[in-house]
């Protein structure tokens, strides 16, 4: 499967063993926040892909996790046995006691094959030296909602190391115009394969590739599963 593309629905079929595992995740400790939109399930998918297809079943990577509010990403990370640095996470009115307990039940479910995980505040754009070093950096649908999304992305890949991996999903739609639902919580504009485009030159500027050497970021009606638009995704190597 091409990593780095637009979503559609029959990519599921060849996401069967990243599914099975969120599944399980889910099922151990029987938490989802009611607000994440149910195609979230292809962007931890797409992700889990892409680092196992990288780093196979290694245990005790550094993984950051960048705007994972209440998300699924790190849960599942911390399952899979990887230290987590959880970067601004929130959830609406409730901050980060939601994720907190998310991590708590899954070292409580997982035991002793439990990852380890650290809460940190710094948002993208705001990143020291300490951040460096991880060996996958994931940005799930956040860069969108940063209005200087360019400085953002490149905080990003400067926090990974040679032969590390770099993911992100965005929304994703057919005109960069946002006015598509939740416009609002965006900065301004829908991404589209032209964003993607510009984001790619700035990855290999920063001695980056595509992971597998292709993308697919077409637009056409099968990509719209999200109200009116969809999700694209990104996986990129640093090359060593």
């Amino acid at each position: 499967m091409i990593l780095s593309r637009t979503m559609r629905e029959y990519d599921y079929d060849g996401l069967v063993e990243q599914g099975t595992l969120i599944q399980q995740v889910h099922q151990a400790i029987k938490m989802w926040y009611p607000y994440q939109h149910h195609h979230r399930l292809w962007e931890y998918s797409m992700a889990t892909k892409a680092l196992m297809d990288k780093f196979g079943i290694r245990r005790e990577l550094t993984i950051s996790d960048h705007g994972c509010g209440a998300g699924y990403l790190g849960p599942i990370m911390s399952w899979l046995g990887h230290r987590v640095w959880l970067y601004e996470c929130w959830t609406w009115g409730d901050e980060s006691k939601y994720m907190l307990e998310q991590m708590q039940r899954v070292a409580t479910a997982r035991g002793e094959w439990a990852g380890s995980y650290e809460l940190r505040s710094r948002p993208l754009g705001g990143l020291v030296e300490e951040d460096k070093g991880v060996d996958a950096a994931f940005c799930i649908s956040t860069l969108e909602h940063i209005g200087n999304y360019q400085a953002a992305f490149r905080d990003l890949l400067g926090t990974v190391k040679p032969g590390g991996l770099c993911f992100i999903t965005t929304d994703f739609g057919e005109h960069e115009l946002d006015d598509y639902p939740c416009a609002s919580l965006r900065a301004g504009k829908m991404y589209t394969v032209r964003t993607y485009q510009e984001l790619l030159a700035i990855a290999q500027e920063m001695g980056f590739k595509l992971m597998g050497g292709e993308c697919d970021w077409r637009w056409g009606e099968e990509c719209r599963l999200v109200t009116t638009y969809g999700f694209a995704s990104m996986a990129l190597e640093k090359e060593n």
